[in-house]
């Protein structure tokens, strides 16, 4: 049975292993990091295409990676905007 999902590549381990998770399901893959798209890194997207559990195909998908990007970006102006600085005085 094929089905095709969204993941994003969580991290790299050793340089040779590429963990990924399913954006819906918190499913886990590990691929080898030679599977990956050219371009892809830690925290890019991708439309995965699974054959009875086992990855096929790993394309990546640069809108969501954008999206997710922009969502990201705006978290941390927030973040940056309540900051009133520390509360602890310099000696």
């Amino acid at each position: 049975m094929q089905r095709v999902v969204t993941g994003y590549i969580d991290r790299i381990e050793e340089e040779r292993f590429a963990v990924l998770l399913v954006k819906d399901t918190g499913e886990e893959f590990i691929t080898d990091v030679t599977a990956l798209p050219e371009s892809a890194r830690e925290g890019v997207y991708l439309t995965i295409t699974l054959t009875d559990g086992e990855i096929t195909q790993l394309v990546i998908d640069r809108q969501e990676t954008e999206v997710m990007e922009q969502k990201i970006e705006e978290q941390l102006k927030k973040i940056k905007s309540r900051s009133k600085g520390s509360r602890f005085k310099r000696g």
